[in-house]
């Protein structure tokens, strides 16, 4: 009895540990399977230097070039699920590195300018970074080459000054330190000979105005366009500015009749000071205005 018994347990516990090594193979067997090999069956070669590979299984994929070379994924080669999925995220990677070329190809970029691209791309932020240490590498994006460039299109456009290059330059994200370097190619002959050149393009759109008042919007287009205001001065007082009497008169005239009318409201004296006070400020001789201010008085 005690034999037989002691026999069951035995026949028990030997049981339940087959039972432990068939599920251990089962588990062993299961992983095992999951390790698929798929094998290359062909390579077909594409346009824009894509390649398209046939497995075994019936799986296509679609790689570039350098994933082709790079991972040597040649007929007869035998791929992993893991190795297969490290080679799409290698085709994930260069599409969007072909996408940042491409955006490129167009005209030169900053880093931000590319960055701000492939983030409404909804390219992966890890992915983006990658992509611009590659392109950086590359020398496909240079701040400070685009910095250079920028300027000396300034130099021969004949239009911004070193100020409002800055300020361009910064909205693009490019480091302060690669502006300041990259403005030291504009010199100083160069810078006046720009800012003379817009001063003479601004004076032919105010020329029927009075010289005070033309004066007065050249040098404020200088400093908009970025100009110093040392150089803005010195430009408008270099330049040659010509009215006859007898236009100065007639436009006097016809502004001085408006201020007359707008203020119609108050006393002969108010009128006349503030029609006076408007007219001096817009740059008309003294002379003159008294002289109108007399005709309108005689009426």
């Amino acid at each position: 009895m005690y034999l037989r018994l002691r026999n069951s347990k035995v026949d028990e516990i030997q049981f339940w540990s087959f039972c432990v090594k068939i599920k251990k193979k089962a588990k062993v067997g299961k992983k095992m399977s999951e390790i698929q090999i798929e094998t290359i069956i062909k390579v077909i070669q594409l346009k824009n230097q894509q390649y398209q590979l046939v497995f075994d299984s019936g799986r296509k994929l679609i790689v570039f070039e350098s994933v082709l070379i790079k991972e040597q994924l040649l007929k007869g080669t035998q791929m992993t699920a893991n190795f297969i999925q490290k080679v799409e995220q290698e085709m994930q990677l260069e599409r969007n590195y072909q996408l940042a070329l491409n955006y490129l190809s167009y005209q030169m970029r900053t880093m931000k300018e590319v960055q701000q691209y492939l983030t409404q791309r909804e390219v992966p932020v890890e992915m983006q970074r990658v992509i611009m240490q590659k392109l950086q590498a590359q020398h496909f994006v240079d701040d400070l080459n685009y910095a250079k460039q920028y300027v000396a299109m300034q130099k021969r456009t004949q239009d911004q000054g070193p100020m409002q290059i800055k300020n361009k330059l910064l909205q693009k994200g490019v480091d302060l330190n690669f502006i300041e370097e990259a403005l030291q190619d504009f010199d100083d002959e160069s810078l006046y000979h720009n800012a003379l050149a817009v001063a003479r393009k601004t004076q032919k759109k105010y020329h029927n105005k009075t010289i005070k008042e033309a004066k007065n919007k050249i040098t404020q287009r200088l400093l908009t366009k970025g100009y110093p205001l040392s150089l803005a001065k010195q430009v408008v007082d270099e330049l040659e500015f010509t009215i006859d009497l007898e236009t100065e008169w007639e436009m006097l005239v016809k502004y001085g009749d408006k201020l007359w009318k707008k203020y119609s409201k108050y006393d002969d004296y108010k009128r006349q000071e503030k029609v006076k006070q408007s007219l001096y400020q817009k740059g008309y001789s003294y002379d003159l205005i008294v002289e109108f201010i007399d005709l309108k008085n005689d009426l």
